[in-house]
């Protein structure tokens, strides 16, 4: 409710980019729509928003990559999502490199990309 993402990430510190995290199961198709996602796709280059179970990464306030982890059946079972692949673009290194337009300009952007390569 303060206006700030819930996590920020960083190299050192450099924030590379930031998390809006919801509530388990939460309708992120809605949250998508809000007025504060809204605000924090247009000011923030490198966004993740997620509610633990599915991730959507937005890189300059487009949705680049959406992933889910397995859920329960109706069984109660844990399985694969059966769901097609979203129509965004699969991952390799030229895909999700940043751009000229993505925030923040770090004079040594690629070196740090992607933020959980070592």
């Amino acid at each position: 409710a303060c206006g700030a993402p819930d996590y920020v990430i960083a190299r050192g510190t450099v924030p590379l980019g930031y998390v809006e995290a919801k509530d388990v199961g939460a309708n992120l198709n809605e949250v998508e729509r809000s007025e504060q996602l809204g605000r924090y796709r247009d000011s923030l280059g490198n966004l993740i928003l997620t509610d633990y179970l599915e991730f959507r990464w937005y890189l300059g306030g487009d949705l680049k990559l959406t992933a889910s982890l397995p859920r329960p059946g109706r069984d109660g079972r844990i399985r694969w999502n059966d769901a097609p692949a979203p129509k965004s673009p699969s991952y390799s290194g030229s895909s999700l490199r940043p751009t000229s337009r993505s925030r923040p300009r770090l004079p040594n952007w690629r070196d740090a990309w992607p933020p959980w390569r070592d």
